[in-house]
């Protein structure tokens, strides 16, 4: 019955491999301005066809997980705070490290405003 399920929904087997890093989706509703993901844990074993041994000790089901980014890596994830608020390069301390090819977040160019280039002071 699971495989005649499983052909007629479509499954899929996750994509998530020993070794990459994954945060874990909150349960319920986040606050504003709040994560709705924890900070990013490395997948340490599989266990099952779809659950995950991570860093933290605990086993988690493929559906709870989603990717981290591919440009952010830690070395130690239990010293950043979960939803801790803090610029870019307050975080980029030797825990956390973003490769200089990957931009986190686009960054738009300011400029005056063109009817004050008329203005006098």
């Amino acid at each position: 019955m699971k495989e005649y399920t499983d052909r007629r929904c479509s499954a899929q087997q996750p994509k998530i491999q020993v070794g990459t890093f994954v945060r874990i989706r909150k349960p319920g509703i986040t606050k504003k301005g709040h994560s709705k993901f924890t900070q990013p844990f490395k997948v340490v074993a599989q266990k099952g066809s779809a659950t995950y041994l991570l860093s933290d000790g605990k086993i988690w089901n493929a559906v709870h997980l989603a990717p981290a980014a591919s440009c952010v890596t830690i070395s130690d994830a239990a010293s950043v705070a979960e939803d801790s608020f803090m610029p870019l390069e307050a975080l980029q301390t030797p825990q956390m490290q973003v490769s200089p090819s990957c931009s986190l977040r686009p960054h738009r160019v300011r400029r005056a405003p063109v009817w004050s280039k008329d203005y006098v002071t």
